[in-house]
């Protein structure tokens, strides 16, 4: 099944423009690092508060407030540009390891930013351990995400 969308991602309309196109691949480039740069700054910048080392006069629920829609911003662009890279030479990603653990833990971040994370940075009452708890597990599935990206490219 997954060797079939590979398949028809690649010969898609949509994955032959990026592919084809002097552009296509360029911009889909661009939003992709738009969107790290927005996601990570965000994670970085809630995870940071979370292990009470930096804005600790401020409350957790405002940093999140502050940040959230950035870093949301972020994942929509790179949930877009991402697919659209993909697209252009899906057949190469399907026998790619890096590719599919990036898959892997893009689920589970996207799963655990959705979730535990978005509740403990709504909160101000959380345990200092869960916070701290939380805010390495996010920096970590998140870069975890862009190093196998990376990775991607020498595998």
């Amino acid at each position: 099944m997954l060797l079939s969308l590979s398949e028809w991602a690649e010969a898609s309309w949509w994955g032959t423009y990026v592919r084809e196109s002097t552009q296509g691949f360029a911009i889909a480039s661009i939003f992709l690092l738009f969107g790290i740069v927005l996601l990570l700054g965000g994670v970085c910048l809630m995870s940071l508060r979370l292990l009470g080392l930096i804005l600790r006069d401020q409350p957790v629920s405002q940093v999140g407030r502050d940040v959230r829609r950035w870093t949301l911003v972020g994942i929509v662009a790179t949930l877009v540009a991402g697919p659209s890279m993909w697209a252009a030479t899906a057949l190469r990603y399907y026998d790619s390891g890096p590719f599919w653990l990036e898959m892997q833990l893009l689920a589970t971040a996207l799963v655990f930013h959705l979730t535990l994370y978005d509740w403990v940075t709504r909160r101000d009452d959380a345990h200092p351990v869960l916070r701290g708890v939380t805010g390495i597990m996010a920096l970590v599935l998140w870069f975890g995400v862009g190093v196998a990206g990376r990775a991607i490219g020498f595998f």
